[in-house]
């Protein structure tokens, strides 16, 4: 942090993060791929939040400001998740130019203050996108029950308010019961790497206690870099 001021009282910059987080309700997108007996039911509405946070206390994720909108199908067909429509039935994963590298000894490493389980036997979409984190370098610590989270560092070259880290988690998207998350760094500000990718997939056993779970990195090259 930078001190401010050289004189009593001084004051140190601190980090503000920007997170929006799009829920887009499937339903109707997989009862178009997998006909099945429809309910008459309205869908639920597709929801976007944003929010604020600061950093006070040592707490990482101290929220400042939160807003919720709507969204209708028309805009949510037409928003980007890794590059395709929010609404496809395609796979974010499918998204990454080349090939994953998979992880044969994965499992998720962090043990959350909460219940880590999804109602499908598989690991909750909190899980996995924590344990997304874990994977890209922002856990500081965790002790006695609790998880304390390291900012990712500031990027020089992502203007204010744009997104740098996008995460998208599918579940239940086919016909198993599974919850993958898929995570692009597209500013690591590395020489070599233009884009980083990680995933991580739970997917339902049968124990519903120990899902199956993969973990897989993809390093995207800057295109002057490639062979």
């Amino acid at each position: 942090m930078d001190e401010l001021g050289s004189f009593p009282p001084k004051g140190c910059t601190a980090p503000i993060s920007f997170v929006q987080i799009d829920r887009f309700n499937m339903g109707p997108q997989r009862m178009k791929a997998l006909p099945r007996e429809k309910t008459g039911e309205e869908p639920d509405p597709h929801v976007s939040y944003r929010m604020v946070l600061d950093t006070i206390q040592a707490r990482t994720a101290w929220i400042l400001r939160v807003s919720r909108a709507e969204i209708d199908d028309e805009t949510a067909a037409a928003m980007s998740c890794l590059g395709i429509s929010c609404l496809s039935m395609e796979s974010p994963a499918d998204q990454a130019p080349g090939s994953w590298e998979t992880d044969p000894e994965a499992e998720m490493t962090l043990t959350p203050p909460y219940d880590p389980m999804g109602p499908d036997g598989t690991h909750s979409p909190a899980t996995v996108l924590d344990q997304l984190q874990v994977q890209h370098g922002c856990l500081g610590e965790q002790q006695n029950g609790g998880v304390r989270w390291s900012c990712p560092e500031p990027r020089e070259a992502v203007g204010l308010g744009a997104p740098f880290i996008e995460v998208v988690i599918d579940v239940n998207l086919a016909q198993d019961f599974a919850t993958q998350g898929v995570l692009r760094d597209a500013d690591p500000g590395d020489d070599e790497i233009a884009a980083l990718w990680l995933k991580v997939s739970s997917i339902a056993s049968g124990d519903p206690g120990a899902p199956v779970v993969s973990q897989s990195i993809q390093r995207e090259r800057h295109p002057s870099r490639r062979d």
